[in-house]
């Protein structure tokens, strides 16, 4: 009887790579767990999906992530998604141009979108449809 031992990083290597070539998340990995806050059970926005990864998971989203961003450019305005720039950089950035606008008696047109759930509604056909225009997943 032949026992074949598989280094850790080449069993994770091999598997990140079926998972790549087979374009499928095996069911046991993109299971979630529906959380439910305080309030109102017939309230929707009391209920928060999380997501329990296994390290091998965490390691293929990482690699995954780090793929899009060699692809996708960023503006350097976003703060949002973005290694060492918060909340705090943003407000930061509004401040000194409000003040410089200021002290030049120019008006500044503000306008404040609220994209918290915009990701929810977006069709994931559309979001296939645009990576397929920008042969996105081939580079992956």
């Amino acid at each position: 009887m032949e026992v074949q031992v598989l280094v850790p990083a080449e069993w994770l290597a091999n598997f990140l790579n079926q998972v790549v070539a087979e374009k499928e998340v095996p069911e046991y990995l993109r299971q979630n767990t529906i959380w439910k806050k305080k309030g109102s059970p017939a309230d929707c926005s009391n209920y928060r999906p999380i997501r329990l990864l296994s390290h091998s998971m965490k390691i293929f989203e990482r690699s995954v992530d780090g793929r899009i961003r060699d692809i996708v450019q960023l503006s350097s305005n976003q703060c949002g998604f973005m290694a060492g720039c918060g909340t705090i950089d943003a407000i930061h950035t509004a401040s000194h141009l409000l003040e410089t606008h200021r002290e030049k008696q120019k008006p500044v047109p503000i306008a404040f979108l609220d994209l918290e759930k915009a990701f929810d509604r977006v069709p994931r056909e559309v979001i296939w449809y645009a990576c397929d225009i920008m042969q996105f997943l081939k580079d992956l």
